[in-house]
């Protein structure tokens, strides 16, 4: 699962023609998969430079244990997301059905869906951490070490 801790993405169709959605700061990605063990719903392309929080499912699970109000909120974000997702490609194929490209197809879908998307729930806010803690980074760069990449979570 992936947190936006800076920048934008974008939802995208599968080929990349057709942006769905665009995602910002302190909202996140991949709990379809992590919930529902499926197959990702969709694809995702920077819009921006972006920094990210990535945690792997035995990770999300374990911060979760200690957060099942939390855990609640994102499996319901998780559960709209994916009846969204299964309706844009009904949509979708039903208008290729009618003799549609696939790029007017998906268009079509994100144009019938587009009231239905936007974001509500759960949202991290990365810069209001509760309590400001030394990144990895900083403490090797006190201790004269160099670090490439290495991030904090304080949840």
């Amino acid at each position: 699962m992936f947190f936006i801790y800076r920048g934008s993405v974008e939802i995208v169709s599968e080929d990349g023609g057709v942006v769905f959605a665009l995602m910002k700061e302190g909202q996140f990605f991949g709990e379809i998969s992590l919930f529902f063990e499926c197959p990702r719903t969709a694809s995702i392309r920077a819009a921006t430079n972006c920094a990210l929080f990535v945690l792997t499912k035995a990770n999300l699970n374990r911060v979760l244990s200690y957060y099942p109000h939390i855990r609640q909120q994102i499996r319901e974000v998780a559960r709209r997301r994916a009846d969204l997702a299964k309706k844009r490609s009904l949509i979708a194929s039903q208008a290729a059905a009618k003799g549609m490209s696939p790029y007017n197809a998906a268009r079509e879908a994100a144009r019938l869906t587009a009231d239905e998307d936007s974001e509500e729930g759960v949202v991290y806010h990365p810069h209001k951490s509760r309590k400001k803690t030394k990144t990895k980074s900083e403490e090797f760069r006190e201790q004269g070490k160099k670090t490439i990449g290495a991030v904090s979570l304080n949840l």
